[in-house]
């Protein structure tokens, strides 16, 4: 993708939010408060949030490229409150009665759904709680792999990251953009890789199969 409207150069993928489509391959795009149209032969999901890597080559002209659709979803009120017992005690016991009890007084259907899957998800091993920060959807998750924890973040503007961490220590780091990467290693003092940065947990469209 390339446009010409603006001059930016950004060091850490950034966000960016397609507005419009105003030819076959042209788009308009947000990024900050600057609009810009870009061509990309990648169809591209109106309103729709992407991180990506946004720079300016040696002729001057915007390059956008490696786009990656930011995920929505609904976050559970009060989360964050889950999350810092969460890493305070390393005790994640006391998420099956809680998300029991909102379930069991929850009147709202997406907020219904967003506290089944969390508690689809601890079924199966996997913490998983959805939060707001500047309003934006953000996700935490946590497994257990043997003696290691694993720690997926979803969080603010920055892309998605993987953290693993062994014996209270962060042995390993990874991120979907080499930029973030290289940032992680820098600044934890680890090994960081590139690689596709999924969540752990991914409830199936049908989440009524639950099993109570």
């Amino acid at each position: 993708m390339s446009g010409t409207n603006t001059i930016i150069n950004a060091s850490l993928p950034v966000i960016i939010e397609v507005l419009e489509k105003t030819s076959w391959w042209r788009y308009n795009l947000r990024f900050g408060k600057r609009i810009l149209s870009t061509k990309s032969q990648r169809e591209l999901e109106i309103g729709e949030l992407y991180f990506a890597n946004v720079g300016k080559d040696q002729g001057g002209v915007i390059n956008i490229n490696k786009l990656i659709k930011r995920q929505r979803g609904v976050y559970i009120s009060g989360a964050q409150g889950w999350i810092e017992r969460i890493v305070d005690s390393g005790e994640t016991d006391f998420l099956f009665d809680e998300l029991k009890t909102r379930l069991a007084l929850c009147d709202d259907a997406l907020s219904f759904d967003a506290l089944l899957e969390s508690l689809m998800a601890l079924q199966k091993g996997i913490v998983s709680l959805p939060f707001v920060y500047d309003e934006l959807f953000c996700l935490f998750q946590l497994r257990k792999n043997g003696a290691k924890c694993e720690l997926y973040l979803l969080f603010s503007s920055f892309a998605p990251i993987i953290i693993s961490i062994e014996s209270g220590q962060i042995v390993e780091a990874q991120s979907p953009y080499a930029s973030l990467s290289a940032a992680l290693a820098k600044a934890l003092k680890v090994k960081a890789a590139v690689a596709d940065t999924k969540p752990f947990f991914t409830a199936s469209k049908n989440i009524l199969d639950f099993k109570g």
